[in-house]
This record gives C-alpha cells, sequence and structure tokens, in this order.
C-alpha cells in the first residue's frame, strides 16, 4: 500500500499536466486566432475557442492552486485576520 502523501502528490502531478496541455493549446489557439485576424476574410470561431481555452485554463489553474497549494488562500487568510 502507498503512503498517503504519494496519492495527493500523484493527483497534483495529474492536475499539472491537464494545466500543462490546457496552456499548451490556448497559446496554439491564440496564434492561430491572431493569423486567422490577419486573413482576408476571418472567421469568428478561431476567436471563440481562444476564448474557452483560456477559461478552461484559468479556471483549472485556480482549482490546482485551491486544492495542491501549500500556502493558504487569500479566503483562509482575511478571515484569520479579522
Amino acid at each position: 500500500m502507498a503512503p498517503e502523501g504519494s496519492e495527493q502528490r500523484r493527483r497534483a502531478l495529474c492536475s499539472e499536466a491537464v494545466l500543462g496541455f490546457l496552456g499548451t493549446f490556448a497559446f496554439l489557439a491564440l496564434v492561430q486566432a491572431v493569423l486567422n485576424v490577419l486573413s482576408p476574410e476571418p472567421q469568428i470561431w478561431p476567436g471563440i475557442l481562444v476564448l474557452l481555452l483560456c477559461l478552461a485554463t484559468w479556471g483549472w489553474w485556480r482549482r490546482h492552486r485551491a486544492r495542491y497549494s501549500s500556502r493558504p488562500s487569500a479566503r483562509a487568510r482575511r478571515t484569520k485576520d479579522g
């Protein structure tokens, strides 16, 4: 049986991998959207894809930080301070 900390670390690593994939694809979609804007007949879908991928990356980053960060969250600091 694996120690308790190793399961937590495995989940954190999986979460970081998802964050890396989302960030990479968001960047590639951003490059595609910029190239699309420079084309003679731009389409709307690259901009929507960038928006969705950036929102997904941001949301996953916040989720990852809330679950696996060793520092207390701003909400925890506010309630502790007063």
